[in-house]
């Protein structure tokens, strides 16, 4: 299906973006969202790109801050998606704006609706065994006539790991988009380094949303997710795995971003006076 001028204008149109520690997240809503990655599938097809989309959040600062390459790959993304309050609102104390969080378990659906609508074709590749193929399952009875193709992918520890031989059923699916679910870095890693090589227009990082979407993790509340209190839900739900990741985001994040918004508050002054 080839890309209108209109979705070729859109690809390469100009990006309102924050930074928040260094890591560019783009200011999107996700009607917005929606729009430009099936932009971004149009321009993949015509140039044979691979276009990486990231769901930033606090996380994913974090790990970057200490990884050059890990960076290097979040702004190197055609699209980062400001996936936590914490980053709207971290973005807000630093003098940057973003409107609205765009998260990950709400784009997926939401992607596979318009893809349907627009005939283009989801892969979901990743999570535990068989919760890609309920995932899929899932969406086509929300979104009937959508193509998906789903597979839970390699075990691996390590990228080298990977062979060619690994990757095949991937690359003979051609999806228009990849989901990938192997959580944050080792899905940014591995779009990063296999995307060019696959025939992909557009792969998107997804972590955990295949979890949630079969059931085998539970969102938070409504309340919850608008407060920015998502992290904390999650914590208790699975205290073993996640306490101790929050617990190090807190203490790395919050008081980088509370220096960076005092920095901002001091030059803001300063250039009053002057």
């Amino acid at each position: 299906m080839a890309g209108s001028a209109d979705e070729q204008v859109e690809a390469d149109s100009p990006r309102r973006a924050a930074t928040v520690l260094g890591v560019r997240v783009d200011d999107v809503t996700m009607d917005e969202t929606l729009d430009r990655i099936l932009a971004l599938v149009a321009d993949g097809r015509q140039t044979g790109r691979c276009h990486q989309v990231t769901t930033v959040n606090v996380d994913f600062v974090v790990n970057a801050l200490e990884d050059d390459e890990l960076m290097a790959i979040l702004n190197g993304a055609s699209i980062s998606l400001p996936d936590g309050m914490a980053i709207v609102w971290g973005a807000r104390m630093v003098g940057e704006h973003l409107r609205t969080r765009v998260a990950g378990a709400d784009l997926v659906p939401a992607l596979v609706g318009r893809a349907a609508s627009a005939g283009r074709r989801i892969a979901l590749y990743g999570g535990a065994p068989g919760v890609a193929e309920r995932a899929a399952a899932i969406l086509v009875e929300r979104s009937p006539g959508a193509d998906i193709w789903a597979d839970a992918g390699p075990v691996f520890r390590d990228l080298d790991e990977l062979t060619d031989s690994h990757l095949e059923p991937l690359r003979a699916a051609a999806p228009d988009i990849c989901c990938v679910a192997f959580g944050n870095p080792k899905q940014e890693r591995f779009i990063a380094r296999f995307g060019s090589g696959l025939g992909i227009p557009v792969m998107i990082g997804v972590g955990g949303t295949l979890d949630f979407l079969v059931g085998e993790q539970r969102r938070a509340p409504r309340w919850m997710q608008r407060t920015g209190l998502e992290w904390l839900h999650r914590a208790s739900t699975d205290p073993r795995r996640l306490a101790r990741r929050y617990a190090r985001d807190a203490v790395v994040f919050l008081p980088r971003i509370g220096r960076d918004a005092i920095t901002t508050r001091l030059h803001r002054r300063d250039s009053s006076h002057n």
